[in-house]
């Protein structure tokens, strides 16, 4: 209202407005509506609601209209977590791209087989072969088809691990395992899950829950190598075993969660599947 009384021009029969960054008392409305927003996004992370872009444009405002003050701890893990998040989601797919590669090369190199009567274990079509052997064509094509195979098995295991125990101490054992992605998954997982939990739970038991989350990451790895171990079919295996490994890995997760903050109910995994 003051600033109306004082920016009535009579003679125009206008008002003449300020910019709004030489109105004070604009800064003091835009500061208090800021920290009231603020707030509410504090409520928000504590009961564990997503937040929007609206609210990371909040806290980018209040930063700004507050730069001697801290933020919140719960808002500062919160951002942490989110980006640790958006980097396991790289990742993920880094890892996805070359399990599917894998299983391209393997069917690419059944289907090649199968049209050149060369699959496993039967005999050479007399189509390809009047004498019923391999000819020097067909042999050159199963070498070539089994280095595509291997070249992509082999990068496979580096990146995502081979899900076995390899000889070896301390890290490049266990780097072998685990893989390259596999690993940095794993105690993103681990990260992630104390940065987020931290205020909720306290620092103790949000560290041992995310101890435990890269346990469980690192374990479904493991049993998912064993699963597409166990099924020698290409393309198959290998799809089986990947997707073993997601699937309990999320249900060891739930399991844990459940007991040991003693939030467990079997409709969780209900839900789950």
């Amino acid at each position: 209202m003051s600033q109306v009384k004082t920016s009535w021009n009579p003679e125009t029969q206008a008002f003449i407005i300020p910019p709004a960054k030489d109105m004070e008392w604009v800064k003091t409305v835009e500061k208090k509506w800021t920290e009231s927003d603020y707030k509410s996004i504090i409520e928000k992370i504590k009961h564990g609601e997503e937040l929007t872009d609206n609210d990371l444009t909040v806290i980018e405002n209040y930063v700004k209209l507050n730069p001697d003050e801290g933020l919140d701890s719960s808002i500062v893990n919160f951002l942490i977590g989110h980006e640790l998040n958006r980097h396991s989601t790289y990742f993920n797919m880094g890892s996805y791209a070359s399990t599917g590669r894998l299983a391209g090369a393997e069917a690419l190199a059944s289907i090649k087989k199968i049209k050149n009567g060369t699959w496993w274990r039967k005999p050479v079509s007399t189509t390809y072969s009047k004498t019923g052997y391999k000819t020097w064509k067909q042999v050159s094509g199963d070498v070539s088809r089994f280095n595509t195979v291997k070249t992509a098995k082999n990068t496979e295991d580096f990146l995502n691990g081979t899900g076995e125990f390899v000889k070896g101490k301390g890290v490049k054992g266990v780097a072998k395992s685990v893989g390259v992605f596999g690993g940095t998954l794993a105690v993103l997982d681990g990260v992630t899950i104390y940065f987020e939990r931290v205020d909720q739970y306290g620092a103790t038991s949000a560290a041992i829950d995310g101890v435990a989350h890269t346990g469980t990451a690192v374990g479904a790895m493991y049993i998912g190598a064993i699963i597409g171990s166990a099924i020698p079919i290409p393309v198959i295996g290998t799809v089986a075993g990947a997707a073993g490994g997601v699937v309990l890995n999320n249900l060891f997760n739930i399991v844990y969660d459940g007991f040991s903050h003693g939030k467990w109910e079997w409709g969780n995994l209900f839900k789950f599947w």
